[in-house]
C-alpha cells in the first residue's frame, strides 16, 4: 500500500509588474512553412515543462512551479508576471477567449485578465485541478483530482467534474464521480467526457454539455486513462499501459480494443481518424472500425501531441524538428530545424509558431 503526499497549503497572488496595453488582433493569418524564420527568442529564466499557450496578443509559458510570464506575439516584449510564494499545478495552465487561468495548491482555480494579469475571479474546489481544463467557447469544464487519499481504501472525497462560466468563475453544474483522479475533459457534439481511475477501475462518463445530466457511464478494469479524444459518433481512451479502447458515443458500448509493446504517450484526432505515437511510429486509424489508415515512421520522438492547421499536421520532435504531415494520409510535405535543443512543446497562433523548452527559452518564428 503507498500513500499519495498530503498537501497542506494556501496561495497568496502577487502581481509583479504593471499593465500594459493590448491591442488584440483577430484576423486569420496564415502560416507558411515554406517561408518560416526565427523573428526573436527569450530567456525566460526557468525550465519550461509544458507547451506554450497564447490569448489575446500574448504568448504564455510558465517557466518554473510558481511563475507566469507573458510575451508580447510580435516584439517579444515581456508584457505582465505573476508568481506567487506558494505552487502552481503547471499542467494546469490554459487560456480563456481573454484570460490566464491556473489551478494551484488547495483546490484554486484563477483566472487573470490577458491584458494586464489582474485577477477576474477565483473560486476554491473541493480537490485539486491537476491537468488543463476544457475552455468552450463561454464555457470552462474542469477536472479535479484528489492527492490526499490511500490507495486500496475507501475515501469520502472524490473527484468532480464542473461546469463553469468562463466570465464569471460561476459554477454552473457540477457532478461527484467514482473516481480518485481525472483527465482533462473533452468535447464531441453535444457531450462533454470526463474520465479517470481509482485502482485498476477507469470509469469513463458522458455529460450533456448543457444541463451535466449524465448520459452513460462506462467502466472496466484497466489501469488508468492518459487522454480522451471524441467526435459525434465515437470517444478514445488512451490507456497509461499503451492500451486504446474505442466507445460508441451514443451507447457508451464497447465499439474495439488494441493493446501496444511501447507506452502511447498521448493521442489526438482528425474527423474519424485518431492518431498516436507507439514508439517510434505515428499511427492513423479509424475511430469506428480500430482498422489502421496510414503509418508514419519518425526518426525522433514527437515532443507532445501535433497541430492540425490549414489541413496540416504540424509535428515537433526531440530532435528540434517541425514535420508537416498530410492528416488523411500520413505522407510527409516538408521539414525545419529549429534553435531548440530541449523542446517540450508548441503552439500556433497568428501567423506565428511558438517553441518552450526545458532551458527556458521561448522561440517565436514567423512567415511573416
Amino acid at each position: 500500500m503507498s500513500r499519495i503526499k498530503n498537501i497542506l497549503f494556501s496561495v497568496t497572488l502577487l502581481l509583479l509588474t504593471t499593465a500594459c496595453t493590448v491591442s488584440p488582433k483577430t484576423e486569420n493569418i496564415q502560416l507558411n512553412p515554406e517561408t518560416l524564420h526565427l523573428a526573436w527568442k527569450k530567456d525566460t529564466g526557468g525550465a519550461i515543462q509544458q507547451s506554450p499557450l497564447s490569448v489575446k496578443d500574448v504568448v504564455v509559458v510558465m517557466p518554473g512551479e510558481s511563475l507566469i510570464s507573458t510575451f508580447d506575439i510580435e516584439s517579444g516584449e515581456s508584457r505582465w508576471q505573476f508568481d506567487t510564494p506558494a505552487k502552481l499545478w503547471p499542467n494546469s495552465l490554459s487560456t480563456t477567449f481573454d484570460a490566464v487561468m491556473i489551478g494551484g495548491e488547495g483546490g484554486r482555480l484563477a483566472a487573470m485578465s490577458a491584458r494586464s494579469g489582474i485577477g477576474e475571479w477565483e473560486i476554491e474546489l473541493k480537490a485539486e485541478v491537476l491537468s488543463p481544463p476544457l475552455v468552450d467557447r463561454y464555457l470552462v469544464f474542469a477536472a479535479t483530482s484528489v492527492v490526499d487519499f490511500v490507495e486500496d481504501q475507501v475515501s469520502n472525497q472524490k473527484a468532480e467534474l464542473l461546469a463553469i462560466n468562463a466570465s464569471t468563475g460561476e459554477i454552473l453544474w457540477q457532478h461527484e464521480t467514482a473516481n480518485h483522479a481525472l483527465v482533462t475533459p473533452v468535447r464531441g457534439g453535444d457531450i462533454v467526457y470526463v474520465g479517470g481511475s481509482q485502482g485498476e477501475t477507469i470509469r469513463l462518463y458522458a455529460f450533456s454539455t448543457a444541463e451535466g445530466e449524465l448520459r452513460w457511464k462506462y467502466e472496466v478494469v484497466d489501469g488508468a486513462i492518459d487522454a480522451i479524444y471524441a467526435n459525434d459518433d465515437a470517444v478514445a481512451l488512451l490507456g497509461h499501459q499503451g492500451s486504446l479502447t474505442a466507445i460508441d458515443a451514443h451507447s457508451g458500448s464497447l465499439l474495439w480494443r488494441v493493446e501496444f509493446v511501447a507506452n502511447v504517450s498521448w493521442l489526438t484526432g482528425w474527423e474519424n481518424l485518431i492518431i498516436f505515437e507507439d514508439g517510434a511510429a505515428l499511427r492513423a486509424w479509424d475511430i469506428l472500425s480500430g482498422e489502421s489508415v496510414w503509418e508514419y515512421q519518425s526518426l525522433s520522438k514527437v515532443v507532445d501531441q501535433p497541430i492540425l492547421l490549414d489541413s496540416e499536421l504540424y509535428l515537433l520532435t526531440q530532435a528540434g524538428e517541425i514535420i508537416n504531415l498530410n492528416p488523411q494520409t500520413g505522407a510527409e510535405s516538408r521539414r525545419f530545424s529549429t534553435d531548440s535543443e530541449t523542446p517540450v512543446g508548441m503552439i500556433i497562433t497568428q501567423g506565428w509558431l511558438f517553441i518552450a523548452d526545458e532551458d527556458g527559452y521561448l522561440y517565436a518564428y514567423t512567415s511573416q
